[in-house]
């Protein structure tokens, strides 16, 4: 047996063990070198990736992967019982990917429900690109406590059912409930992910984005749109109700998301105008503050 390491062998490890020093270092390690080395030194090859499990590295994922012998897909398939992690997260996705196992559906089940946001949100984006049943899972984070799992469970539904074209257009009810779930006022991302989950059911039970009037072209945002904004965010006086005069019925819906976001930093000129909108969700943002 060859005792010297080849140049690929030498190569893949120090990509592993080496300090990162581009964008592709960041993605992956050395897979073509990692391709190229002898048979005989794959068991050394996967005794650095075992070695590398011990920390939260994704990279070892897809070296795996790569290595592809069945002690390799044993490694593999252990970092999935690991407490949740980024690593865990990402095997379960391409383990799920390659064989459809369910120790994949279990571990991404865990990262769904991990404390830390940003495993969490990783879970839930991979649940969203690929065919698992776990969006469940994805819907419950539309009520959880930390701002950055509920954006990303929005975002993943919104993606999944196809309604991602409709959002960060203002007059757009998609986008108003997004805006909603994004909420720091309780009571307010509760009940736009109460509104988002029926209309998700709606749409598990058939309906079209068309029929339930979700359907709204993108157009520039109008100038009465932009004068609520600068008047709220640029000035410091009272503001006047007549800004609400000129809005459309969407944009009103649009103005009670974007105005009740103030009380949560404090600003109290938005009141009048909401009870000025008099809307349930307006009625809602006011109820916070009483």
């Amino acid at each position: 047996m060859t005792s010297v390491k080849s140049d690929a062998y030498q190569q893949f490890v120090a990509s592993v063990e080496g300090n990162v020093g581009s964008f592709d270092a960041l993605r992956s390690y050395d897979l073509a070198a990692l391709q190229g080395i002898r048979e005989d030194e794959h068991g050394a090859a996967l005794d650095v990736l075992r070695n590398r499990c011990r920390d939260d590295d994704p990279r070892v994922v897809s070296a795996l992967l790569t290595l592809g012998t069945a002690d390799a897909w044993q490694v593999l398939m252990g970092i999935l019982t690991g407490e949740p992690s980024i690593t865990v997260a990402t095997a379960a996705h391409r383990v799920w990917e390659h064989r459809g196992a369910p120790e994949a559906v279990d571990a991404l089940r865990a990262c769904l429900n991990a404390p830390d946001t940003e495993v969490s949100s990783l879970a839930m984006r991979i649940v969203g690109r690929i065919d698992m049943p776990l969006l469940d899972h994805v819907k419950r984070g539309l009520y959880a406590a930390h701002f950055e799992t509920r954006v990303a469970a929005v975002s993943t539904l919104l993606d999944r059912y196809g309604l991602e074209e409709y959002n960060n257009i203002v007059g757009s009810p998609v986008f108003h409930l997004a805006l909603g779930v994004g909420s720091r006022l309780e009571p307010m991302f509760r009940d736009a992910a109460d509104r988002l989950c029926s209309l998700l059911a709606e749409m598990d039970g058939g309906a079209s984005p068309q029929s339930l009037g979700l359907v709204v072209a993108k157009e520039p945002t109008r100038g009465p749109v932009q004068a609520l904004v600068g008047a709220l965010l640029h000035g410091h006086g009272v503001l006047e109700r007549n800004l609400l005069v000129p809005l459309t019925p969407g944009e009103r819906d649009y103005a009670v998301e974007f105005l009740s976001k103030a009380i949560s930093r404090g600003d109290m000129r938005v009141l009048p105008l909401l009870k000025e909108l008099g809307t349930p969700r307006a009625n809602l943002a006011l109820s916070c503050v009483e």
